[in-house]
């Protein structure tokens, strides 16, 4: 799925922006998959109790986010993708 985040007016008219999503390349390249299997998920529980809980594909993650999640009360499910 091809998507696009635009702020305002500014950068161009409707048209124009969705032009640019949709010329963007298709992120199903056989070369892309192969180069992210997946690997196992993991969970990172919450320092405390629990208030909420997120789900998460890594991408490019940084390991301390689900950290700083798990101070304020969130488990964190991370599924690597690299």
């Amino acid at each position: 799925m091809k998507a696009g985040v635009f702020s305002g007016d500014a950068l161009a008219d409707a048209d124009e922006l969705l032009t640019r999503v949709r010329s963007q390349p298709s992120m199903l390249a056989p070369t892309w998959q192969a180069r992210s299997a997946p690997r196992p998920t993991y969970v990172v529980e919450p320092d405390g109790p629990q208030r909420f809980t997120v789900a998460a594909i890594d991408l490019g993650i940084k390991t301390n986010t689900p950290r700083n999640f798990a101070r304020r009360g969130i488990r964190s499910h991370v599924c690597r993708r690299r």
